[in-house]
């Protein structure tokens, strides 16, 4: 079924694969001193060395099963990451990914194959541009004059020119409600998103506590058509 979060392969059945294949490779060298260790990687790698056409079935309804578990937890800590306000290029780095779109792309394929949804993660639920403003504009106004405050602790890539920028785009926002303030809004909490990636520390406690602030809040912002 579409969307379930289960694996194609469970655990059950790659421990089942396991012991068979160990008993197996056991049985045909018993006159080993060491008995065939049962630790998944290891005896993957055993069977490619070494392979016997009853195994191999075996042995891949095992990394199934692996796949399954590193998709699931490599796709959980890309977006917990996203929340947290850590920056795609920080993310992307250990993975060999050195843009935003290839570090999104990469976390929407990995649940997506946690999730057998055949390459495609349903949205969580999003507010409008308008819905989102009257939940959250206020906060983000003081959240990011609370950032502005600390902006000669933060250390990254012309993030002076990006801070700058980003306190014009909070000086334009009128204090009236209505589409100016909406749109105008929405441009703060596209500069703060996209400025993340050109932060690459900051100096005190008050202003990572501050940028962390801003960052959660944003996470979920997106820009409407």
């Amino acid at each position: 079924m579409a969307g379930r979060a289960d694996p194609l392969v469970t655990w059950q059945q790659a421990a089942a694969s396991i012991a068979a294949i160990v008993d197996r490779r056991n049985a045909a060298h018993a006159d080993r001193l060491d008995e065939v260790s049962d630790e998944p990687l290891p005896l993957i790698k055993l069977i490619a060395d070494d392979p016997h056409p009853a195994d191999i079935t075996a042995a891949l309804t095992v990394l199934a099963h692996l796949r399954w578990e590193l998709d699931k937890h490599e796709g959980a800590l890309l977006r917990a990451g996203q929340a947290a306000g850590v920056s795609y290029r920080a993310m992307g780095r250990p993975l060999g990914l050195d843009t935003r779109q290839a570090v999104r792309a990469r976390m929407q394929r990995s649940l997506a194959r946690a999730a057998h949804t055949g390459g495609h993660v349903p949205p969580a639920p999003t507010l409008t541009e308008e819905q989102w403003v009257a939940k959250y504009g206020r906060q983000l106004q003081d959240a990011t004059r609370d950032l502005l405050k600390h902006r000669h602790e933060l250390e990254g890539h012309d993030i002076a020119e990006d801070l700058e920028d980003l306190e014009a785009s909070l000086e334009a926002v009128p204090a009236a409600a209505g589409r100016v303030r909406v749109k105008r809004l929405g441009v703060v909490a596209a500069r703060v998103r996209y400025m993340t990636d050109d932060i690459t520390g900051t100096r005190t406690p008050e202003a990572r506590a501050a940028l962390h602030c801003l960052l959660s809040l944003v996470a979920d912002h997106r820009e409407v058509s």
